[in-house]
């Protein structure tokens, strides 16, 4: 199956964190990154095949570490690169961790107002161990745990902005609210 070089056009996303507890910000650590397709293909009736946005709201695995380059590019070259990623045993996954990702696109009429973790895509999830990385709202609702953060939002933005600033040398922009 031949498709066109645009099918493999996609979103990395790479997760950084940092300790919001120390006064400053001076290491900000990589936990993972995630690849996306930002095109599915589909068959047409006469064997053709099309390319339509990958809309919706996906989950999509956490691979530890930095970006794996390499093995992206790798990736890249193959004709499923989710499957590619999956099968490379050199990979890590940051399990049962992963990210939800909603994706808008005009070819989509309908727009989701509330986000309902149930109707995810979930296919780009490892197969053997799905049942982990599913997101259980009511399991969530009964849960005990206290929340991470204990400063405020105001405290936690400005320490996220000292730390874009020690780590890459420019002020984060304000954030609205």
């Amino acid at each position: 199956m031949n498709l066109p070089a645009t099918d493999k056009i996609g979103y990395v996303f790479e997760v950084k964190a940092y300790n919001p507890k120390e006064r400053t910000i001076t290491d900000v650590q990589s936990l993972g990154w995630a690849y996306v397709p930002l095109y599915v293909t589909v068959e047409n009736e006469n064997k053709s095949y099309s390319l339509f946005s990958n809309a919706g709201l996906l989950q999509v695995p956490l691979y530890k570490g930095e970006v794996a380059k390499r093995h992206l590019l790798q990736a890249l070259n193959a004709d499923d690169p989710m499957i590619a990623l999956q099968r490379d045993t050199s990979l890590n996954l940051l399990q049962p961790t992963s990210l939800l990702i909603r994706v808008h696109s005009n070819q989509v009429r309908v727009r989701h107002k509330n986000t309902d973790y149930a109707d995810a895509l979930t296919t780009y999830l490892p197969p053997q161990n799905q049942a982990k990385y599913l997101y259980n709202v009511a399991q969530q609702l009964q849960s005990k745990e206290k929340p991470v953060f204990s400063i405020s939002q105001e405290q936690h933005l400005r320490r996220v902005q000292d730390g874009f600033k020690l780590a890459y040398g420019f002020r984060y922009p304000r954030i609205a609210q």
